[in-house]
């Protein structure tokens, strides 16, 4: 029987691609995989076959892209365990093999999609599979090239703290921190979720026993709930203003992979892999320890003014970024291209006011923006605001850093300048859009990178789409946008 087995899990690996069900086929015009947010969903598995333990996914991994990848582990008793990494085709619904010739056991993206693996040895290689580092069980990378991993069992790496300092990976610029006492990891806006040894999460997401956690390139927060000596757990997700988890009926897993905001891939006990989709209807939600419901769904209104730079789901992203606040209005109070209104009418239009959203598009062709709470004063001599909400993003590529409630705004009239700095990042533009009084390009769109007590700033790629030129000189403003939010 065994060698039956084997043969059948040979001939499924050597396929290049895995047929899913006709009815699937069907089904999948009405698979909203990328779209709008909403609580709804339902649950589209993609494989009706009767899997072996010997064929079954045992991993599962989502791409900033929205693409699916999933891991085939193949086992015997003739010959030693076999990985093989599939990628799912939305639109041909086939599982193709991926890197026949290159096993690995797991893969994670930074989110700028850049794609990283874990071999059999637990070694991370990136994207042109040079290995980089050794001795991780699980890792995450940020978009600044750092591996934060669990140190295995091999001895290789000794134990470092969140708080120590990276170390040299083998081949620069890549840096990384070996952790020790965590079991699941995920970042959210390159920030570590960690699951404990115990399976508890950190405080600050409630404490909850996990099996598995994912954060959606959007920002959402998805979980398998530890429910103790079952097969399949059940799905949570974060809910953002009551600061809750609340379970989502439909589908239980093993493992997940959080897309966006709808959007979660499950792999279950059998090694069958589901997909959310907005089709049909679901439960209200439940919370976890008999939490309030969350609210109905904001609905922005935006009906007042056309927007050359965003469209109503960028609105929609940038808004709810926004933790402390819900907008489900924007006035636009100011637009312009480069050099085509006056600085007096820029500083008119945010003087006094709130909340406000700027739109920024760079001359590389990007589309970045920030939020400050504000308010900002009515004053013609340099100011200075601090204790406020802010936060700096890139709707281009869907990226933003950590909402920072301590940062701070320089109102500089006289200067032509309006700087906006948070703890991780900071902006400064002539809100204009366009050159100062004296003829100078002062915009820099920077990331601030700290050690100790010192920081250093950089220009940020993903904010200005600069590649030419890492220290951020020659950024100039394209087209801006400023909107209130109310």
């Amino acid at each position: 029987m065994n060698k039956i087995l084997f043969s059948a899990a040979l001939l499924i690996a050597t396929c290049n691609g895995i047929q899913v069900s006709k009815v699937l086929q069907q089904q999948r015009s009405q698979l909203l995989w990328k779209q709008e947010a909403t609580n709804k969903f339902s649950w589209n598995a993609t494989q009706e076959l009767k899997w072996e333990v010997v064929n079954a996914f045992i991993d599962v991994q989502t791409s900033p892209d929205g693409d699916v990848f999933a891991i085939q582990k193949i086992s015997s008793e003739l010959q030693d365990t076999k990985y093989h990494l599939y990628l799912y085709n939305v639109t041909s619904n086939v599982w193709n093999l991926v890197n026949s010739d290159f096993e690995v056991k797991a893969v994670r993206f930074d989110r700028l999609g850049s794609m990283y693996y874990l071999d059999p040895k637990n070694c991370v290689h990136n994207s042109e599979k040079v290995k980089v580092v050794c001795g991780l069980s699980d890792f995450e990378v940020t978009v600044d090239k750092r591996i934060i991993g669990l140190i295995d069992s091999s001895g290789l790496q000794t134990a470092d703290t969140l708080s120590s300092a990276y170390k040299p990976a083998l081949v620069p610029p890549y840096e990384f921190k070996s952790l020790s006492g965590f079991k699941g990891i995920t970042l959210l806006k390159d920030q570590p979720i960690l699951i404990a040894s115990d399976g508890t999460v950190d405080a600050k997401y409630g404490g909850e026993k996990l099996i598995s956690i994912s954060a959606g390139i959007d920002g959402s927060l998805w979980a398998l709930q530890d429910e103790g000596n079952v097969s399949d757990f059940s799905v949570l997700k974060w809910q953002t203003i009551v600061q809750k988890w609340y379970k989502v009926d439909g589908a239980k897993g093993t493992c997940l992979s959080a897309y966006n905001e709808i959007s979660v891939a499950i792999v279950n006990s059998l090694g069958l892999l589901s997909l959310s989709s907005q089709n049909g209807h679901q439960n209200e939600a439940i919370y976890v320890q008999s939490a309030p419901q969350p609210p109905a769904p904001k609905i922005l209104d935006i009906s007042t003014f056309t927007s050359t730079l965003a469209q109503k789901t960028d609105f929609d992203w940038m808004t709810d970024l926004i933790n402390t606040t819900t907008f489900t209005k924007l006035n636009q109070v100011f637009k312009s291209s480069a050099n085509d209104k006056p600085r007096t009418e820029a500083f008119a239009s945010i003087k006094n006011k709130t909340n406000l959203f700027i739109v920024y598009k760079t001359n590389f062709n990007v589309v970045s923006g920030l939020f400050f709470s504000g308010p900002f004063p009515d004053s013609t001599t340099d100011n200075t605001l601090s204790g406020n909400t802010a936060v700096i993003f890139s709707i281009t590529n869907r990226f933003a850093y950590p909402v920072d409630t301590s940062s701070y705004a320089t109102y500089q009239e006289f200067h032509d300048v309006l700087t906006i700095k948070t703890y991780d990042s900071e902006v400064q533009i002539s809100p204009q859009c366009g050159s100062s009084i004296r003829g100078n390009y002062v915009d820099t769109l920077v990331e601030v990178r700290r050690a100790w007590n010192s920081a250093t700033f950089r220009g940020s790629l993903t904010l200005t789409g600069n590649v030419s030129d890492p220290d951020n000189r020659n950024v100039q403003c394209a087209e801006i946008e400023i909107y209130q939010g109310l």
